[in-house]
């Protein structure tokens, strides 16, 4: 899976459990990539948009049910 930093700040770290130690942060421009069946965690910070691509079949994994992601429509 790929990441493109389009804007913002994108933090991501490696790992099945989330770690903030382990964030490493990506600001707008960069680009980081992670080998496939990869364990990782992600936030953003602030307003951000990332560009998310890969090779098909992608599946995310939320580890704790708590992990799933909500959407806010403004």
């Amino acid at each position: 899976m790929n990441v493109t930093v389009i804007k913002g700040t994108f933090l991501m770290g490696m790992g099945s459990k989330w770690d903030d130690a382990r964030l490493k942060e990506l600001p707008a421009g960069s680009f980081g990539s992670m080998m496939p069946k990869m364990s990782h965690f992600a936030q953003c910070r602030g307003d951000s948009i990332v560009q998310i691509n890969g090779i098909a079949p992608l599946q995310f994994v939320f580890v704790g049910s708590n992990d799933r992601p909500t959407t806010t429509r403004h």
